[in-house]
Order: structure tokens, then C-alpha cells, then sequence
């Protein structure tokens, strides 16, 4: 079943499209898996991609349309790099990062897996010792690319504590 990209649409299941994955696996990672016949499992990284972005990150605003599906077109105006972020469109570092984290999940990530936390991690270097407790942060999968690509557009990813001040 082929990914629905449309900017606002309460079906939508994708940022990118199927094209534009395969475009960035080519020119990012140089992986042209575009003949490999395997469209449909693409489409599943994309669609698993992007539930991603609008589960773990925190976006600023809310969503432009009361029935859209996906976290993006925002209401919320932005400003990146001093030019104003147009309303009605998905910006291409979200579809970017979407095909990274995609990427990603092609290679073998599962950002939904339950992690076993398991036992407290204590590291100690010297007099300096920290101790995390089992489902931290540390336990979660990154996505560091995707997590710069998005930067500029986020407040930050939730449960992480990390918040992007707004002026």
C-alpha cells in the first residue's frame, strides 16, 4: 500500500514520499535500494519513521488543521535561519529527518522496541562516579542526525528533557 503525502490530510502517513526516501538513501548513505523490489517494506520504514517523529518530539504550536493526521503543517509560525517557515508546507529537514530515521530503522534500528532496563548503570572515573537508573534516557534509541536536521523546528524531544527556547 502505497504512503499518503498529503500536507494537512487526515489520511496522510508520510511525510516524504517514497521517491524522495530513496532519493536520500542514494545521495546521503549511497544505497540505491530503489530496485531491490521492496517498495512496500520502504514504505513500512517511512511510515514507522514518521509515527516517530510526532511521538518523540515536541513541536511548538499545534497542527494547522483540526483533522490532520500527522504533527506537521504547524499553526505555530516559525522563524529558521531568519526566513519565516510558510504554514502549509512540511519543511524539508522534517522530511529529511523522517528519511534518515527511516534509514535507520532499514538498517536494523527499532525506535518502538521495549528496552529491558535492567540493573542501574554506575560508571566511575577516579572520585567522579554517576549512577542512571533503569528507563533513562540512556536506555532510548537515538537518532542524532535526525535529532540536528529537527533542531531549528523543536522544542526538544519529550521525556528528555530538553527544551528549545522560542523568541
Amino acid at each position: 500500500m502505497a504512503v499518503t503525502v498529503t500536507v494537512g490530510g487526515a489520511g496522510s502517513d508520510s511525510y516524504a514520499t517514497l521517491a524522495e526516501y530513496q532519493t536520500y538513501a542514494l545521495e546521503i548513505h549511497n544505497d540505491a535500494f530503489t530496485g531491490h523490489g521492496h517498495d512496500a517494506q520502504h514504505e513500512a520504514e517511512l511510515r514507522m519513521a514518521a509515527r516517530y517523529l510526532d511521538t518523540f518530539y515536541k513541536w511548538p504550536g499545534s497542527t494547522r488543521y483540526q483533522a490532520q493526521a500527522r504533527a506537521w503543517p504547524r499553526l505555530q509560525e516559525l522563524v529558521v535561519d531568519g526566513w519565516p517557515v510558510p504554514i502549509d508546507t512540511i519543511p524539508q529537514a522534517i522530511k529529511d529527518a523522517q528519511c534518515e530515521i527511516a534509514y535507520q530503522i532499514h538498517q536494523g534500528a527499532t525506535p518502538f522496541a521495549t528496552i529491558d532496563a535492567g540493573a542501574a548503570i554506575r560508571e566511575k572515573v577516579d572520585v567522579i562516579e554517576v549512577e542512571y537508573a533503569p528507563g533513562t534516557a540512556r536506555n532510548r534509541p537515538a537518532f542524532q542526525a535526525a535529532d540536528r536536521m529537527v533542531a531549528d523546528y523543536t522544542m526538544g524531544k519529550s521525556g528528555l528533557g530538553l527544551v528549545k527556547v522560542l523568541r
